[in-house]
């Protein structure tokens, strides 16, 4: 019996390996999200938009792993919970000392507290509690795991229950949204992203994905209906914008089966491709982690200034520099995090 129970786990862990195609699909958001922050509203924008938040949430359901709670809670809070939290205070503290160079300690301590409990992307509602930007994205997944997690334990594995269940916090989370009830931590956003993390869940362990990236006509198709979405229908999640109902939904689903498809075509056609967006996928929450603090503490007003007459020039100039910094800061925590394991790994030596 117990044999059986680790050839399962096994099994899964082979079915949960990297996969490349899935790291560059990661990695062609994440660029894109740091694009599209960039842009003025347009098409651009809208065809950034339409996907790219999806995109990360149904990939992070296909790769959702059966765990304990215990350590289910402690890969959330080591993941996500710990480099969200030092990223802010570490933010906050050099602006303050640096950039307002005026600090007051209870001040800071009590703006610090209270960014983190409401953790708002962006803010609509009055209230003196400074919005955490891009950052959002980290609480909204710890969430939407937990509650996904609760919900499979609740319909006991039953698939169709299991959807249903998604669909109807989806619909909470949707109208929540819709009349701009804005609650704590995003939750009324997770709720209404339930039905994006379920499909990727779906799509992944039921073996459909494949099929679909397969199927050129159904590709086809697929690819029509985003880009009628890209025009009128396309989700931004942080405003809580959800045009026409389901159907920003199946464009979000969409946008990210075309990418998915695309990725897996560079991964075919291209080693150098496959290689940089790979690495830009593997470490996309390291560059969102720095893409907070780069928008923090960086002034790119002053280079504005230089190209006043040279609206698209100042724009390059700008991704230039944030994708630069970004992708530095994420190697040097890329650095620190292997040098910290090869301590921890020869203090294992030493005591052996």
């Amino acid at each position: 019996m117990e044999t059986t129970k680790q050839n399962k786990i096994i099994i899964v862990n082979e079915n949960k390996k990297r996969v490349k195609y899935f790291d560059i699909a990661r990695g062609i958001a994440i660029i894109l999200m740091i694009v599209g922050h960039t842009l003025d509203f347009g098409w651009k924008r809208n065809l950034i938009f339409s996907f790219h938040m999806p995109l990360f949430i149904i990939i992070s359901g296909m790769f959702f792993k059966e765990r304990d709670i215990k350590s289910f809670i402690i890969n959330i809070i080591k993941k996500l919970i710990i480099p969200y939290i030092i990223t802010i205070f570490i933010t906050n503290l050099v602006k303050a000392l640096i950039i307002d160079k005026n600090i007051d300690i209870l001040s800071f301590i009590k703006e610090y507290i209270m960014q983190i409990l409401y953790s708002f992307a962006y803010l609509k509602i009055k209230t003196n509690v400074k919005e955490i930007g891009v950052l959002w994205f980290f609480p909204l997944l710890a969430i939407i795991r937990i509650i996904f997690y609760i919900l499979k334990k609740i319909s006991k594995d039953d698939k169709i229950l299991l959807g249903a269940l998604c669909f109807l916090l989806s619909y909470i989370g949707y109208i929540l949204g819709m009349k701009e009830k804005w609650l704590l931590f995003s939750i009324d956003v997770a709720f209404s992203c339930l039905i994006f993390y379920y499909i990727g869940y779906i799509l992944y362990n039921k073996k459909i994905l494949e099929k679909i990236l397969s199927n050129k006509k159904l590709l086809f198709v697929i690819l029509i209906i985003w880009l009628i979405g890209i025009k009128f229908s396309w989700i931004e999640l942080a405003v809580r914008r959800y045009p026409d109902g389901l159907f920003c939904y199946i464009i979000g689903i969409c946008g990210t089966l075309i990418v998915l498809k695309i990725s897996k075509i560079i991964e075919q056609k291209s080693i150098v491709l496959t290689n940089i967006l790979s690495w830009y996928g593997r470490n996309s929450m390291y560059i969102l982690l720095m893409h907070h603090v780069e928008r923090e503490l960086v002034n790119y007003k002053n280079l504005y200034k230089n190209f006043l007459d040279k609206k698209t020039i100042y724009k390059f100039m700008v991704i230039f520099l944030k994708m630069t910094l970004c992708s530095i800061g994420t190697m040097i925590i890329n650095y620190i995090s292997e040098f910290i394991m090869r301590m921890k790994k020869n203090d294992e030596k030493c005591r052996n």
